[in-house]
């Protein structure tokens, strides 16, 4: 392992990262460190290995580690639904550590790896908790393709294998295994936020700008890309630049992610013989994802300050240390053993974003997202007590209680009875609370799947109002007898329970 001399470049010459990862102390995700990974290849154990290792996720044992190992390995049509949930049960009980940028140089998703639905649930954990940036990619511009224009999660364009990823996550929603709904919308509330058409990092000391893309660029093409976007272009100082790169990502995420419009920025390459070869003036977002000309131009000292440009997408590329830092190699591409590097420093940015720790109640919305679908069906069928629940006091209760009861489901399997019974009461009423008034003032609101996952962000933030309020109705979730944990793990068991006491309150 080695540093080079600007000891930001994390090498070692091979990894396996089927195995649990050593843990590193000096390249720990803290004290605002800038943690850059190299392309995907829309490999989740890669991810999860490099956040592993790097003390982005905490609190992941080996065995568990070793379990999805062994699901991510699965083939595709052996997945199950209780694979699913294990699955969703070991990312809730993960940590994330706030303390840093995490920045995805590209190929994430519509890759080789083993399925999308893995990536995009881990990087869910992360977002809102930590900074996370996901630099746009040949790869990843399938998947956004697939979803602007809602066709099916297949890509016509990365023939033989080239977007895996995504198509075999495609074939468990054809299954009924995901719902196109729940992908669609973790993609567009929680993924595309954080996407960028380039990103920078600026180190004071040594008076040195980085400039980050997924393809090698030179200087000039962060100008055209400004120029298309109609943004005012200056870089007589490193701040300078840094503010345009800022205010290039403002108008994409504002006009273009926001508006489903991402795919018609590349459009620009349509009629190219190879997108390798654009012209970076003539078509600069093409360019910005697909270039392999390693004669760009990339000077290291320019209007008296220097730069430096990282980049992934072609492995060919040497390394030029302090100048030229090329992230891609082939580990995870088919094999789970190769060179392991990534980009580590703690330079700044402009603005960034502080986070705090999150606690186990956190994890509240996750649980609520997990079982949304079950939820939906409940309060569904309950839709018109929620419009008017003050002629409804003793079902309204009922509500909570059953809130109650599938929570006790989720948590069962990870949480001891004392810790999720505290955590149980402390975001029902919340969540209860929230979706009760959102449906008083939209009686058309329906409790689809979708809806809950949206909702679950609502828990969230109106946690700590509800907290005293949940303590008040302890006595009654008793009386229903939905309390005992012991007894409610099954969700066909919950479900006649809930549908018994449903019955019972009718007759009085």
């Amino acid at each position: 392992m080695s540093r080079d001399a600007l000891k930001s470049l994390f090498n070692q010459s091979s990894v396996d990262i089927e195995h649990f990862p050593p843990i590193e102390r000096d390249y720990k995700y803290d004290n605002g460190a800038q943690l850059t990974l190299g392309d995907l290849h829309g490999n989740a154990l890669k991810l999860l290995y490099t956040l592993v290792r790097h003390g982005v996720l905490t609190q992941v044992s080996p065995e568990d580690y070793a379990n999805f190992v062994r699901l991510y390995n699965k083939n595709t049509d052996d997945l199950s639904a209780a694979d699913l949930r294990w699955f969703n049960h070991f990312i809730i009980k993960a940590k994330v550590n706030p303390n840093g940028t995490l920045r995805l140089i590209g190929d994430d998703l519509a890759d080789r790896g083993a399925n999308d639905y893995f990536t995009l649930k881990i990087l869910q954990k992360l977002f809102n908790r930590t900074n996370v940036e996901i630099l746009i990619s040949n790869h990843t511009l399938e998947f956004v393709h697939a979803y602007e224009r809602a066709n099916p999660y297949i890509s016509p364009n990365l023939m033989f294998g080239q977007a895996a990823s995504m198509e075999r996550m495609n074939i468990l929603i054809q299954k009924g295994l995901l719902r196109r709904q729940e992908i669609d919308a973790l993609f567009a509330h929680q993924y595309l936020p954080n996407l960028k058409l380039l990103s920078y990092t600026l180190d004071e000391t040594n008076n040195r700008l980085a400039i980050f893309s997924h393809a090698p660029i030179g200087i000039e093409s962060v100008q055209y890309i400004a120029q298309k976007l109609g943004v005012t272009y200056k870089d007589n100082t490193m701040v300078e630049l840094a503010q345009t790169i800022e205010n290039i990502n403002t108008v994409f995420t504002n006009e273009y992610v926001n508006k489903k419009r991402v795919h018609t920025l590349f459009a620009d390459g349509d009629n190219l013989a190879g997108p390798e070869n654009a012209d970076p003036k003539v078509a600069p977002f093409t360019h910005l994802i697909w270039n392999r000309n390693h004669s760009v131009n990339r000077p290291e000292n320019y209007k008296g300050y220097k730069l430096k440009f990282i980049h992934g997408h072609d492995y060919r590329e040497t390394t030029l240390a302090h100048r030229i830092y090329n992230l891609d190699n082939h580990l995870g591409k088919g094999t789970p053993r190769g060179p392991y590097h990534v980009h580590f420093t703690h330079e700044k940015q402009l603005r960034t974003r502080a986070f705090a720790q999150h606690t186990q109640e956190d994890q509240a919305p996750e649980l609520i997202e997990e079982n949304a679908n079950f939820l939906s069906k409940a309060l569904g069928t309950l839709k018109d007590i929620f419009v008017a629940p003050s002629r409804h006091p003793v079902i309204t209760t009922l509500i909570a209680t059953a809130v109650v009861g599938l929570s006790a489901f989720a948590l069962a399997a990870s949480v001891s009875t004392m810790a999720a019974s505290s955590l149980i009461m402390a975001f029902t009423s919340a969540g209860l609370i929230k979706l009760r008034n959102n449906l008083a003032k939209n009686a058309q609101i329906e409790y689809t799947p979708q809806n809950i996952a949206r909702h679950s962000q609502q828990v969230q933030r109106a946690f700590h109002q509800g907290q005293e309020a949940a303590k008040g109705w302890v006595p009654y979730a008793k009386t229903f007898s939905l309390m005992d944990l012991t007894s409610w793990r099954n969700q066909t068991a919950f479900k006649a329970g809930m549908e018994h006491e449903m019955e019972r309150l009718k007759m009085h």
